[in-house]
């Protein structure tokens, strides 16, 4: 009883900012005053962080497909005295690939059609972004075509201010590869050797995961469950459960959402709908909307 009523409590916050968004002429003056503001900024740290990605962009670039890169090493703590400063040629031996292409872009909003890949890998990546594994799952489901293949290798070390209840164990991401709609295959633990160089006298290992798992080409049945998968993940199909055609609720947003579930729309489409029909915020429309829907699942079994 009391999770429901905090999931209820979560629900009226994001209705009430819902349905009091700011009018079109009070948000554009919001945001051009922010232009503004941040146009007078010496320096910001989210364009620090871009600069730097973007550096190294231009360098993967200038190896993959230039006259390479020229670095110098500089060991935190050298081998020798020759180990000090030790000067490094970066090029690709084998000559520039074929059909290989950069993009520098947000995972998470990538400007990619769904089905796009047959493979997807995710070196050293799934513990240091700053979302719940559950979302990159569903972002990589979504841009795998049917059959393709998912690829994962690199440590669970999230990072300190990550919530626990996020910080998923390597047996925990496997039962969650598999609610996901994955088929999970090969699966190891290794530790790995890394920031090791021969002119450093020292460098650290990792406890690495490699995972492989396919997305099927015909979706499997998912086991049921309490919380069900569909509420997990946000790019699976949400069924017209029990009780949900009988259930009229009183506020026009939890409506909204119950009409929105015809058996094929996701969590993660009703969420879109609810910024662009409700002006709901972008980067709480997914747990809004998953509280609103838990709330009506709930709702509907009681």
């Amino acid at each position: 009883m009391a999770d429901l009523l905090s999931k209820s409590q979560l629900v009226k916050t994001f209705i009430d900012e819902t349905m009091s968004r700011e009018t079109e002429a009070q948000q554009a003056l919001r945001v051009e005053t922010r232009k503004m503001s941040n146009s007078m900024m010496m320096s910001r740290p989210e364009s620090d962080a871009f600069l730097q990605l973007l550096i190294r962009l231009i360098g993967a670039k200038r190896v993959m497909f230039g006259n390479g890169l020229r670095l110098f090493e500089f060991p935190a703590i050298p081998r020798d005295r020759q180990s000090v400063c030790v000067e490094r040629d970066l090029r690709a031996t084998a000559g520039s690939p074929q059909r290989f292409h950069f993009l520098l872009a947000d995972a998470f909003v990538a400007p990619l059609r769904a089905g796009a890949f047959d493979t997807v890998l995710t070196p050293w990546f799934i513990d240091i972004v700053p979302v719940d594994v559950r979302e990159t799952l569903s972002v990589i489901h979504t841009l795998l075509a049917p059959g393709g293949r998912w690829i994962n290798h690199g440590p669970l070390n999230y990072p300190k201010d990550h919530p626990h209840a996020q910080r998923y164990t390597s047996d925990e991401l496997f039962t969650l590869i598999r609610l996901a709609g994955f088929e999970l295959g090969d699966a190891r633990e290794d530790e790995v050797e890394l920031l090791r160089s021969r002119h450093a006298a020292n460098g650290r290992s990792e406890r690495a995961i490699t995972v492989a798992a396919r997305k099927p080409a015909t979706p499997p049945a998912l086991p049921d469950g309490d919380p069900p998968c569909w509420l997990l993940f946000s790019h699976l199909a949400i069924p017209r459960f029990a009780g949900l055609d009988a259930f009229r609720p009183e506020h026009p947003v939890l409506a909204f959402v119950a009409r929105a579930i015809d058996g094929n729309a996701t969590l993660g489409d009703i969420a879109q709908r609810m910024v662009k029909e409700h002006g709901a915020r972008a980067d709480a429309a997914v747990a809004g909307t998953r509280a609103m829907l838990s709330l009506l699942y709930q709702s509907c079994r009681s």
